[in-house]
């Protein structure tokens, strides 16, 4: 006879929340719940539990951003290639190797109709969808739509009139871009070709600005209501508009924030549209995803492997339509193959191996992540009202609100860097002196090649298009860029987060190549090993991140007594107390390890305290200076 189990009798007592801080409290030794809950730069506090009964959805709204399959494009820069026969060789690599969109940021090789027919022979652009920046290349666009002729294609140009304003890369104002724009969907609606988006709102430059996924949903969502606004008034409908953009965001490091922020996105989308007047039903946001660049750093190339994959996680769980990823050795200039092969494997893994695939909204229903969405989506909202309510983006942008919001939290993450509150592994923090030095490949500011020739100014795209196949787009852009006269306007800040330790780094570096080793720094240790350890280590990872070698003496060793280099003491408070600094503090830079109060460090004769909480960044440049580094 089989066993029953009486599940009155078996079934666990169902704990409540209450009885969870309870027992995590007890772990935590008297501390409050509450001392979990950290802030995050959204200004979103995130809590330690979240239960049915502490988020804003009810049991029939969780889900609400489901969607019937979660397969995703792989969309990985094509960025090798110089002529439009290696184009075409690269793409039919990728294709080879599982891409799905032919994706290529820099085409300005591609000059003529003849070009483009060699960089795309062979290829059924029927069944493979582009992505194809227009920056400062305008004149590629009727070249390119005479190539599409009788083709049923899917694809975008990535054109952000507004975006490439403020960020500072435009060589047009803004309104001749607009200008353009429309007579692009014109034609594009007259060339039949329905599936084609001719706008592509980039939310990456305000992430690389400094920016939280709160100002890079709101700033990109503003520049998508002006820009409906300025076509309006040249006559197009919501309804022609939607299906002609598309929406690209950085995938950061902080895991959850990122992907409410893409389930956020088709939120605000769909208000938006609602507010347009428009069923969000009938168009459906285009997400791209491409991962971030903000955290990359050139050192300890490889751990950028582990951020890219987390970070292509976050954009596949948030459901959206395409993803980047980058590959690890991208911050140095020049993608090396196996870079290439490891971020479009990335794509397999999570699709194949990982199944996120397979599974429809992987997130929703969590009550935290559902939680963090409708709060992101919320405050973003907030920051869209308060920008419509200045006369819309442009006007904020002209009174430098979006420019001087972004610089100030750049300058609070720059200093949380400094200060490692948070760590960039390889770089300020666990850094490796003995790394292979690289350097950065500069990567060369494109300027669009314009040839003058005569009666190009005034000319619309149209008629360019009657001469596609003997004009060069040099000759297109050169009647179109005839036109600079633009405003005046603070433009975005971007940077990477690790730029300043890795000037540090390439000063030692330099050090190097002249004196042969790295900058030393002795430090004096009081004790036993068990004594100074703790303390030894945090000041020797401190000094690693400036590419500074540490050299470990005791009391009694002669060097310790160098009156021109700068020297670090390091032990308990207790063995200070005993200690005779004198020994030590004849001329010297003296610094100590921990936190001694202000008579202890005039009593003994040191300069500074080193401790966790201080300015890393300042102390190490500091300290480079008394080395003779810079």
């Amino acid at each position: 006879m089989k066993q029953r189990i009486n599940h009155e009798i078996n079934d666990f007592e169902k704990a409540s929340e209450q009885m969870w801080v309870e027992e995590a409290e007890k772990a935590l030794k008297g501390k409050s719940i509450q001392s979990l809950s950290k802030k995050t730069y959204e200004g979103i506090t995130l809590n330690p539990l979240y239960t049915e009964h502490n988020t804003q959805f009810s049991g029939e709204k969780l889900g609400m951003t489901a969607q019937e399959k979660n397969e995703w494009s792989v969309s990985q820069k094509l960025q090798r290639s110089k002529t439009p026969e290696q184009l075409n060789e690269e793409i039919r690599e990728a294709m080879k190797r599982g891409q799905d969109i032919i994706h290529l940021e820099h085409i300005g090789y591609l000059e003529t109709y003849q070009d483009i027919c060699t960089a795309f022979d062979g290829l059924d652009l029927e069944q493979i969808e582009f992505h194809l920046s227009l920056q400062g290349n305008i004149g590629f666009f009727p070249l390119f739509i005479t190539y599409l002729k009788n083709k049923k294609c899917r694809g975008t140009f990535a054109f952000d009139p507004y975006g490439e304003w403020i960020g500072g890369t435009d060589l047009l104002p803004p309104a001749k871009k607009i200008e353009l724009l429309a007579e692009m969907i014109t034609i594009l609606d007259e060339e039949n070709l329905p599936n084609v988006r001719a706008v592509l709102f980039d939310g990456e430059m305000f992430h690389n600005s400094g920016g939280s996924a709160r100002e890079e949903l709101a700033y990109t969502f503003s520049n998508s209501i002006e820009l409906f606004n300025a076509l309006k008034e040249r006559g197009f409908s919501i309804d022609k508009l939607a299906d002609r953009v598309g929406f690209s965001f950085s995938a950061g490091s902080h895991f959850f924030i990122e992907i409410a922020k893409f389930r956020a996105a088709k939120k605000i989308w769909a208000t938006i549209l609602a507010a347009f007047g428009t069923s969000p039903d009938r168009h459906p946001i285009v997400l791209h995803a491409a991962a971030s660049s903000f955290n990359k750093t050139k050192h300890d190339l490889h751990v950028n492997m582990l951020r890219a994959t987390t970070e292509a996680f976050s954009a596949a769980i948030g459901g959206v339509n395409s993803i980047t990823v980058a590959p690890f050795d991208e911050v140095l200039g020049e993608v090396s193959k196996t870079g290439d092969r490891i971020a479009r494997n990335t794509h397999y893994i999570l699709k194949e191996e990982s199944l996120l695939s397979k599974v429809a909204d992987p997130a929703g229903g969590s009550w935290y992540i559902e939680e963090l969405t409708a709060e992101l989506a919320d405050l973003a909202w907030k920051e869209i009202q308060s920008i419509e309510t200045m006369g819309g983006f442009v006007q904020a942008a002209r009174q430098n609100y979006i420019q001087d919001k972004l610089r100030g939290l750049l300058a609070r993450r720059l200093e949380d860097v400094n200060k490692r509150n948070v760590q960039l592994i390889g770089t300020n923090h666990y850094a490796n002196l003995q790394e292979p030095e690289r350097e950065i490949q500069k990567a060369e500011a494109y300027i669009p090649i314009t040839e003058a020739v005569e009666n190009n100014p005034g000319k619309r795209l149209k008629d360019w298009m009657i001469e596609a196949k003997t004009v060069k787009a040099s000759e297109i852009n050169a009647g179109i860029f005839s036109d600079k006269s633009m405003a005046e306007l603070k433009s975005l800040t971007s940077m990477r987060l690790a730029e300043q330790f890795e000037g540090l780094r390439a000063d030692s570096i330099k050090y190097k190549s002249i004196f042969g080793h790295y900058p030393k720094v002795n430090i004096m240790v009081l004790g036993k090993l068990l004594d100074y350890k703790p303390r030894l280590d945090f000041v020797t990872g401190m000094l690693s991140a400036g590419g500074i070698e540490a050299v470990i003496l005791k009391p009694d060793q002669p060097e310790c007594s160098s009156v021109d280099k700068p020297i670090i003491v390091c032990g308990k408070d207790e063995a200070y107390e005993s200690f005779d600094f004198t020994q030590v503090t004849q001329g010297a830079n003296v610094y100590a390890a921990g936190r001694l109060n202000k008579d202890q460090l005039d009593q003994s004769g040191i300069h500074e305290c080193i401790y966790q909480g201080m300015d890393v960044y300042v102390f190490l440049k500091k300290l480079q200076f008394q080395l003779g580094v810079s």
